[in-house]
C-alpha cells in the first residue's frame, strides 16, 4: 500500500521506503489523494495554469512519466482523459474521521503540521486550493484542541487545559475568547499577574492588527481579575421592539402605471433616489407574475467587468446543481466560471462576443422563469447589463435603479428604450405627509396627526428613513408599547408637536446610533461587513477580521438579523440596505478601515476573487506594491474580456503602485501603450509621448526592440514613413540580440515601410532575409513571410511570381488552419493578398470574388468592420 502523509512536510512512503519525487508529482499525487479522479484538463490548469495549453500538456505527461518510473508507479490510474490513485492510505483522512470521532487526543498526535507544510507552487489555482484546504484543516485542529481542552478541565487538569489555550493563540492570537479562555484559567490557578499579562498582551494585538478595544465582557473579566471580585455588568442588548414589516402604501398610481406597461409588454424602468421603496414597489407588483430571477448589482461591481454577471451565473449554477448544459455554453461561460469547462475557451474577438454573450443568457435561464428583476442596476457594472440586454429573449425585464448613479452607457441604453417606447420610466417619489400618517396608522393599529407629521417633517417621507427611525425609537425607549400593543411615547400628555423626540437630523445618524446599541460584538462584525465588496458575507469571513470566534460571529449577526440591520441572503447575509453599509463604512476610523482592508485583502487572495477587488483591498490597506500585482492581473483579464477601457485603467493604477524599480514596470506600461494603440485609446501625440517614458524604462535589449517597434506603428499614423523604418531597423537591430523569433516582425515592418517608400531593390533583399528567418520558426511565420515578399514582387513588376507565393501561402494555410489568435486573421490576409495580385494582374472578376468572399464570411462570423 502506498502511504501519503500530506499533514506537516509531505511524505510518499510504500514498503518502508520514501519515495522521492519532484515538487510538481508531490502536487499531483495530493491533489488526487485529496480530490478523487480528476480529468486531465483540470490538473493542466491547477498546476501549469500560466502555461500555454500544449506546453502544460507535455508537461503533465513529464509528470506522470515521473511518477511511474517510481515505486509510487503502480499506484496511478492513468487513462486517456481521467487520472486517479489506488491503494493507498491518506493521514488526512485519518485525522478527520478521528475529528468526527471525538478522539482528541489521537487527532492531535496526527495532524503533524498544516497540510504540505512548507509546500508552495506559484501557480494561482493550485495556491487557491492548497489555502482552501489548510483553512478546512486548521479548523478540525482548533476544534481538536478546544475539544481536548474541555476534556482536561472536566477531569480536573487545569495546567493541562491552559497549554492547550496557549497553544491556540500561538496559532491565532487574534481570537479573543482564546485570551478569555487563558485568562480565566491563569486565574483558576491564582497567577493573577499571568491573567492580566495575558489581557494586556491581548490588548496589544488587537490594537496593532485590528485598531479595536477589547469586547466589554473580556474588558470585565480583566477587571475581575484585578480586584478579585464579581465582573461589572456587560452593556445590555438593545430591546428590539415590534418587527415593523412595513405596508405597502401611497403607491397605488405607480402600481397601476407599471400594470398597463406591463400589459403593453414594456420594459419597466423604476427610478428614484436611495431608500424611496423601489425594490418594495416591485416585488409588490410581481407577487401575482409568478416565479421570477433577482439579478441585484452590488456596491463593489461597477468597476469590474462582468463581476455582476459572474455573480449571477454561481447563483444561477448554485440552485440547479447538476444540470446539463450544452457543451458551446460550457465553453463560452467558462470564461467567468472556469469550473464549467475542461478545455480553456479561445481568445474572445468581436466575431464571438454575441456567441458569448448568448451562452450567458442560456445560463442565467436555468431557473425557467420568464421575468428578470435586475435590481439596484446603479452598482452593476455595464459589461453584465449589456450581455443581459443584448441575451433577453423574450425574457421580461424590470430595473431599479438611482438615476444620478447609472453608469453613462446603462443610462443612455435606458434613455433610447424609454424614447423608443421599448421601456416606460417610472419616477418613485418620496411619501407625503398623509402617505407617511398612513403607514404609520397601519403600523401601530390606530390614526394619529402630530406624531406623524413630526416624522415627516424629520425624514422627508423617504420610507427607508421612516422606518429605521421608528426602529430606533423603539430601541432607545422613546417608542414603546403600551397596554393592548398600542404605542406611546413619554411625551404623549404633554407636546404640542412631538418636538421632544430624540429623532436624528440624517438616516446615516439613525443607522450608527441603531448599530451602538447593539453592543460591540454586533459592531465589529457589521464593520467589516460594511467594507465587503459584493454585499453579502458569512461567519467565516468575519471571524477574520473581528478576533471573535465562529460562534461569536454567528451570534452577533442572528442578533443583528433581529434588529434588521442585515438579512438572510443565498451566500449568507448581507444588509437590510445598501445605505446601512455605506454609513457604517464612512464611519471607519483611517486605521480601523486600513487593517479590516488587509485582512479582506489576503481573504480574497486565496479563493479566487477579481483580482481588480484582490488589489483595492490591498491598495486601502496600503500595501501598494502587493496591490500593483493584482492591477496588473485585472487588467490582464479585463483585456481577454474585452474590457478595453477597464483594462486600460487597471494598467494605469498598476503603474502608479509599482515603484520605479518594480520588474513588472516595463511591462505593464508597454502592454499599457499597445492596447491604447489597438483600440483607439490615445492620440498618435499621446502614444509618442508614453513611449519616452517606456524609452526610459527599457533596460534590456528585448524592451529596446520594443520600445523601437512600437515607435514605428506610432509615426506610421503620424504619415512619417522615413521616422517608421528607420525605427523599424532599431526594434530589428536590438530584437536580433535577443532570438530570430523577436527580429521576424520588426523585418516585416521594414519591408512593408520600404514598399511604401518605394524602395523595391531594398525591400526585395529584406524580403529575402525574413524568408530566411521563417524557416526556423512555425509555419505561420513562413506564411507572413511569403505574404510580404508577394506584396514586394508584385509592387516590382513581378506579378506571378508573386501569385505563386500566395499558392504556397494558401497551402501552408490550408495544412495548419486555424492559426492561433495570435496571427491576426491570418487566413483572411492569405486571401486580401491574394485578391491584390490578380488584381493588378487584371483578373477583376476573380479579385472581386475573392474580396467578396472574404466580407461573406467576416459577416457570418459577426465581424461588424
Amino acid at each position: 500500500m502506498l502511504q501519503i502523509k500530506l499533514l506537516g512536510s509531505p511524505r510518499i512512503i510504500r514498503e518502508g521506503q520514501e519515495v522521492t519525487l519532484p515538487r510538481k508529482a508531490v502536487a499531483l499525487l495530493a491533489y488526487l489523494a485529496l480530490e478523487g479522479d480528476q480529468p486531465r484538463s483540470r490538473l493542466v490548469g491547477l498546476l501549469w495554469g500560466s502555461q500555454a495549453e500544449a506546453e502544460a500538456r507535455h508537461s503533465l505527461r513529464q509528470v506522470l512519466y515521473q511518477i511511474g518510473k517510481s515505486s509510487a508507479g503502480p499506484h496511478l490510474r492513468a487513462g486517456r482523459e481521467r487520472l486517479g490513485l489506488e491503494d493507498f492510505w491518506l493521514d488526512v483522512q485519518v485525522f478527520r474521521e478521528q475529528v468526527e470521532k471525538q478522539d482528541w487526543p489521537q487527532a492531535l498526535v496526527s495532524y503533524r503540521g498544516a497540510l504540505l507544510e512548507g509546500f508552495e507552487l506559484e501557480e494561482g489555482g493550485f495556491a487557491e486550493w492548497l489555502g482552501e484546504w489548510r483553512e478546512r484543516l486548521g479548523r478540525l485542529w482548533v476544534k481538536a484542541q478546544e475539544g481536548r481542552a474541555g476534556a482536561l478541565l472536566a477531569s480536573g487538569q487545569t495546567p493541562a487545559a491552559l497549554e492547550h489555550y496557549l497553544e491556540l493563540i500561538r496559532y491565532d492570537p487574534l481570537q479573543e475568547h482564546f485570551h478569555r479562555e487563558a485568562m480565566r484559567l491563569y486565574a483558576a490557578l491564582g497567577q493573577t499577574e499571568a491573567a492580566l499579562g495575558q489581557y494586556r498582551r491581548l490588548c496589544e494585538v488587537l490594537r496593532q492588527e485590528l485598531a479595536l478595544e477589547p469586547l466589554p465582557e473580556t474588558q470585565a473579566l480583566a477587571e475581575q481579575i484585578r480586584r478579585r471580585k464579581a465582573a461589572p455588568q456587560v452593556q445590555p442588548k438593545a430591546p428590539q421592539g415590534p418587527f415593523l414589516y412595513p405596508p405597502l402604501v401611497g403607491r397605488e398610481a405607480a402600481l397601476e402605471g407599471l400594470e398597463a406597461a406591463w400589459q403593453a409588454g414594456s420594459i419597466l424602468l423604476i427610478a428614484g433616489p436611495a431608500g424611496v421603496g423601489k425594490t418594495r414597489l416591485a416585488q409588490a407588483f410581481l407577487a401575482d407574475k409568478g416565479p421570477y430571477t433577482v439579478l441585484e448589482g452590488q456596491p463593489g461591481d461597477g468597476l469590474t467587468p462582468y463581476a455582476s454577471m459572474t455573480r449571477w451565473l454561481h447563483r444561477a449554477l448554485d440552485t440547479n446543481p447538476g444540470v446539463s448544459l450544452k457543451s458551446w455554453v460550457r465553453l463560452e461561460a467558462s470564461r467567468l466560471v472556469p469550473g464549467l469547462s475542461d478545455i480553456p475557451p479561445p481568445p474572445l474577438d468581436e466575431a464571438g462576443q454575441m456567441r458569448f454573450f448568448a451562452a450567458l443568457g442560456e445560463l442565467l435561464a436555468l431557473a425557467g422563469s420568464p421575468v428578470f428583476l435586475s435590481e439596484d442596476a446603479h452598482y452593476s457594472d455595464p459589461w453584465s447589463l449589456r450581455a443581459l440586454a443584448a441575451g433577453l429573449g423574450g425574457a421580461r425585464l424590470i430595473a431599479t435603479f438611482r438615476p444620478d448613479e447609472l453608469a453613462p452607457e446603462v443610462a443612455r441604453r435606458y434613455q433610447d428604450w424609454r424614447q423608443s417606447q421599448v421601456a416606460v420610466w417610472l419616477e418613485l417619489e418620496p411619501l407625503s405627509e398623509p402617505q407617511v400618517a398612513e403607514l404609520v396608522a397601519r403600523l401601530s393599529g390606530r390614526p394619529a396627526q402630530l406624531f406623524p407629521r413630526r416624522l415627516y417633517q424629520a425624514t422627508g417621507g423617504n420610507p427607508l428613513f421612516v422606518v429605521e427611525t421608528l426602529r430606533g425609537l423603539f430601541e432607545s425607549g422613546a417608542l414603546r408599547l403600551g397596554e393592548g400593543d398600542v404605542w406611546e411615547t413619554p411625551y404623549d400628555e404633554t407636546t404640542h408637536d412631538y418636538a421632544e423626540l430624540p429623532i436624528a437630523p440624517s438616516v446615516r445618524q439613525v443607522i450608527l446610533a441603531r448599530l451602538e446599541r447593539q453592543g460591540a460584538a454586533v459592531g465589529r462584525c457589521l464593520e467589516v461587513a460594511a467594507l465587503v465588496a459584493d454585499g453579502s458575507f458569512d461567519c467565516t469571513l468575519l471571524a477574520e477580521a473581528t478576533a471573535l470566534s465562529d460562534w461569536e460571529v454567528s451570534e452577533a449577526l442572528e442578533q443583528a438579523r433581529r434588529a434588521r440591520l442585515i438579512d438572510p441572503a443565498p451566500e449568507g447575509y448581507r444588509f437590510s440596505h445598501d445605505l446601512m453599509a455605506r454609513a457604517i463604512a464612512e464611519a471607519l476610523g483611517p486605521d480601523r478601515r486600513r487593517l479590516i482592508s488587509a485582512r479582506l485583502a489576503r481573504h480574497y487572495a486565496g479563493r479566487g476573487a477579481h483580482p481588480a477587488r484582490v488589489a483595492g483591498y490591498f491598495e486601502a490597506a496600503g500595501q501598494l506594491q502587493e496591490a500593483a500585482d493584482w492591477w496588473f492581473q485585472a487588467a490582464q483579464q479585463a483585456h481577454s474580456l474585452r474590457a478595453y477601457c477597464e483594462a486600460d485603467g487597471y494598467y494605469r493604477q498598476a503603474l502608479e503602485a509599482m515603484p520605479s524599480g518594480h520588474p513588472r514596470r516595463f511591462e505593464a506600461a508597454s502592454r499599457r501603450f499597445y492596447l491604447g494603440r489597438q483600440v483607439g485609446l490615445a492620440s498618435p501625440e499621446a502614444q509618442l509621448e508614453q513611449l519616452e517614458g517606456l524609452q526610459q524604462m527599457a533596460q534590456t535589449a528585448l524592451e529596446q526592440a520594443q520600445v523601437w517597434f512600437f515607435r514605428s506603428m506610432a509615426l506610421d499614423d503620424r504619415h512619417d514613413l522615413a521616422g517608421a523604418l528607420e525605427a523599424s531597423r532599431q526594434a530589428y537591430r536590438y530584437a536580433l540580440q535577443v532570438s530570430v523569433a523577436e527580429a521576424f516582425y520588426p523585418l516585416v515592418f521594414v519591408t512593408h515601410y520600404q514598399r511604401d517608400l518605394g524602395l523595391l531593390e531594398e525591400a526585395y533583399q529584406d524580403g529575402l532575409e525574413a524568408l530566411k528567418l521563417a524557416q526556423s520558426l512555425t509555419p505561420y511565420h513562413q506564411i507572413e513571410a511569403l505574404l510580404c515578399h508577394s506584396l514586394t514582387l508584385m509592387l516590382s513588376g513581378q506579378p506571378e511570381a508573386a501569385l505563386a507565393l500566395t499558392a504556397q501561402a494558401e497551402a501552408q494555410m490550408q495544412r495548419h488552419t486555424p492559426a492561433p489568435s495570435s496571427f491576426w486573421l491570418l487566413q483572411e490576409r492569405v486571401g486580401g493578398v491574394r485578391a491584390r495580385v490578380l488584381n493588378s494582374l487584371g483578373r477583376f472578376d476573380e479579385a472581386a470574388a475573392q474580396v467578396e468572399a472574404l466580407v461573406e464570411k467576416s459577416r457570418q462570423a459577426g465581424v461588424q468592420r
